[in-house]
């Protein structure tokens, strides 16, 4: 005899609304798939290396960055990459309102550098405005996709993070921020996920998608089939039963999806620099 929870699974408007969903998620990923435009974006991450963020330093301390008198130094790295399809334009950026990374008012930019680009005949470029010493202007000649360059710049704000204003032609948006930067992912320090654990999680995502859709469509026919023959047994509750099948996909799916996710890579490889 079935259980409730087959029997509500095994009902036909419970798998056309599995159908709808599942239609509507691969519609919607060949739609953004098809959108191409260009898409700047940055990450970022910083290190305080004198001072703190809420108190100045004793008036008996005097520090000094090439002379002059510093009450904190911080150090932020900026990576500015185009993750779209299209080539981005240096002739893009709107003169009045042009790309930069704006520091707290009253703050310094002491010293900025490009460190890396992914090919030097994008022409990237990074000053300090002379106007306003705590903006850091952008230039380039074009960005391809995956065309980007590491900033690193040393300034005196209480903030650990500048904002990135500034207007393009066609990206109404402006650069979009992606977040910080954590060199040390999730299960890194287990070897072989170190070393695979793109291919290793993809391969559990599948095998708990496969667990789900198996679990809901397979005609109870097959299921009796299966819970009689083989190494399962006679007895078996895994196949005898859909919830638990259901139940192990749900787990290992949206997991591994997740570790995923928050593990990747978002800028180019070429513009990454471990301490």
């Amino acid at each position: 005899m079935e259980s409730t929870v087959s029997i509500w699974i095994d009902s036909s408007w419970f798998q056309t609304v599995l159908a709808i969903l599942f239609g509507g998620i691969v519609t919607a990923i060949f739609f953004f798939a098809s959108q191409v435009s260009g898409k700047p974006v940055y990450q970022r991450r910083s290190l305080r290396l004198i001072g703190s963020s809420g108190s100045e330093l004793r008036s008996s301390v005097e520090i000094r960055f090439k002379g002059d008198v510093v009450e904190r130094l911080t150090k932020t790295d900026l990576i500015v990459w185009n993750a779209g399809r299209k080539t981005i334009l240096g002739s893009q950026i709107v003169a009045t309102d042009p790309i930069r990374f704006e520091f707290s008012p009253g703050s310094r930019i002491l010293e900025i550098s490009t460190k890396r680009v992914t090919r030097q005949v994008n022409s990237f470029a990074v000053l300090i405005d002379q106007k306003n010493p705590n903006y850091a202007i952008i230039n380039f000649d074009y960005l391809d996709r995956g065309d980007g360059a590491l900033i690193e710049v040393l300034h005196t704000d209480s903030k650990l993070y500048p904002e990135c204003v500034g207007s393009l032609r066609e990206i109404p948006n402006g650069i979009k921020d992606l977040g910080i930067i954590r060199e040390i992912p999730m299960f890194s320090k287990i070897p072989y996920i170190r070393t695979r654990k793109r291919s290793f999680f993809y391969f559990v995502s599948v095998v708990g998608f496969s667990a789900i859709a198996f679990g809901v469509f397979a005609p109870t026919s097959l299921l009796s089939k299966i819970n009689n023959i083989g190494p399962f047994g006679h007895n078996s509750i895994l196949m005898r039963d859909r919830f638990p099948l259901i139940l192990a996909g749900i787990l290992y799916f949206p997991t591994s999806l997740y570790i995923l996710w928050s593990t990747r890579q978002r800028f180019p490889k070429s513009l990454w620099k471990s301490d």
